[in-house]
């Protein structure tokens, strides 16, 4: 098995395209593998043309109910499955969430319809976190049989990047959208005596007009606060990330299983807090995780001398020129 199609194709994404994607496709072209991509602007319809492929490996099935003409493209998608079935090819789910991070509730509900779809047809579940496997069993391992592994999240660089001079306590990085629960979290500590002299950076595009009026509102009243709303290039958070103490995340629990910007983050070898949830449990020594927002309070964000042991540790063991063959192993 040397030829494998993936969904999506990073090169119909286009600005800002996704980096995971990209990475995932040239760890296979870099490794030997033919990767088929013919036709990827034609979305899901395109994988017919992609048909002599021995392996076909999906992202964030949880999201097609999102898409334009979800129906049509859903139907299309199960149609070509089956095809697939018949055809004795290998599929291969990558579960990243526990259901769409905005959806509403009939889009959810499709969501897991077509999860529980992938569930039952695909020869192996791949999910980037230990949690992960724990959710796959928990929802799909009895009608379905156990097909999951983790394979970590591997990292985009194995540089270790030198700290600056402290500015902010705390950042908070990456596109503002509600489900990352940053407005509860300025909601939370506003008043909280141990906030008033922690200082803390939210930077990253939040493209809802009133969400960024609700979070104005509240950096407003907190001095200690600095909010950029805008695009921040590599270089930049760079520097900003490398001027701040803490990586902080404060994500909602509910629908993340693997969280990208963790990876991100690691080779600033910080104190990572984080949310009792998905792979920010599996880094022990880099990663707090809360419960509760209060937690973060008795937390020694100082002390964090066994960081750069986690950090270097993991990088060494989760690179992606390593990837592919730890999924072909997961066929085998």
């Amino acid at each position: 098995m040397k030829s494998v199609y993936i969904f999506p194709s990073y090169k119909t994404s286009g600005k800002g395209e996704n980096n995971y994607i990209r990475f995932f496709h040239l760890s296979f072209i870099n490794n030997g593998y033919t990767v088929h991509n013919r036709c990827s602007f034609l979305k899901v319809a395109g994988l017919i043309f992609n048909i002599n492929s021995d392996v076909f490996i999906f992202h964030w099935i949880d999201a097609f109910p999102l898409f334009k003409l979800a129906s049509i493209q859903i139907f299309i998608f199960k149609i070509y499955v089956h095809i697939l079935r018949m055809l004795r090819k290998k599929i291969v789910w990558i579960l990243h969430n526990k259901c769409p991070h905005s959806g509403n509730d009939k889009q959810n509900v499709e969501a897991f319809k077509l999860m529980e779809f992938m569930a039952h047809y695909a020869d192996v579940v791949i999910a980037h976190s230990n949690e992960g496997i724990s959710y796959y069993k928990s929802m799909y391992m009895v009608k379905y049989g156990f097909k999951a592994h983790c394979i970590p999240h591997p990292v985009y660089s194995t540089e270790i990047i030198p700290s600056n001079k402290i500015i902010w306590d705390f950042i908070i990085w990456g596109s503002i959208i509600p489900y990352k629960n940053i407005l509860p979290f300025i909601t939370f500590i506003h008043n909280r005596p141990f906030y008033k002299d922690k200082r803390i950076l939210i930077c990253g595009k939040c493209s809802d007009s009133s969400y960024d009026t609700m979070l104005n509102e509240y950096v407003k009243m907190n001095s200690n606060i600095t909010y950029i709303n805008e695009f921040i290039s590599d270089e930049t958070l760079k520097e900003y990330i490398a001027s701040s103490r803490c990586v902080l995340f404060t994500y909602s629990p509910s629908t993340v299983l693997c969280s990208g910007a963790l990876i991100h983050s690691l080779n600033f070898s910080k104190l990572i807090i984080a949310p009792n949830v998905g792979n920010f449990l599996d880094i022990k020594g880099a990663v707090l995780c809360y419960d509760t927002f209060k937690d973060i309070e008795f937390m020694k964000i100082d002390d964090n001398k066994a960081v750069l042991s986690a950090v270097t540790a993991y990088i060494e063991n989760n690179k992606w020129e390593d990837f592919p063959k730890k999924v072909f192993e997961c066929i085998s």
